[in-house]
């Protein structure tokens, strides 16, 4: 089913939205991270709702492109709709949206890892200070 002007009009509307909340992530991740190397417990815990409001964000803007695509009888796999929209010129402007959106989570993914990394790490470290003050034979 070839999609219309108005069908891709919104289809790139809505990943050029979704793409713009999951760039708002990546710069939540990035505060969350600075503060963690910091040491800045403040900094991160008050980071916590506007990160949570960032997500409930782009778990909308997820659920309306899920939409579209079901509406427009894509295929809703990133590889399917990858392969879909790379299938002619008229589609080309959906399929580099889906690419930049794909490249932002990503980033989004891998800030995720890394600041769960140091969470791990600043958690091990006041943990073997506590170790290190706890009389012998208290736990």
């Amino acid at each position: 089913m070839a999609l219309t002007s108005i069908q891709l009009q919104a289809l790139i509307g809505a990943l050029r939205e979704e793409r713009a909340a999951v760039e708002a992530l990546v710069q939540r991740l990035r505060e969350e991270q600075q503060a963690l190397v910091a040491g800045d417990a403040d900094r991160v815990g008050g980071g916590l709702a506007a990160k949570a409001e960032t997500l409930a964000t782009l778990s909308r803007h997820g659920e309306r492109r899920m939409a579209l695509l079901r509406q427009f009888e894509l295929p809703a796999d990133t590889a399917g709709i990858g392969r879909r929209l790379d299938t002619d010129q008229e589609t080309a402007a959906a399929a580099g949206e889906w690419r930049l959106l794909l490249a932002a989570t990503r980033e989004a993914w891998r800030m995720n890892l890394l600041n769960g990394r140091l969470i791990s790490d600043r958690l091990q470290t006041n943990q073997n200070a506590l170790a290190a003050i706890t009389p012998p034979g208290r736990s």
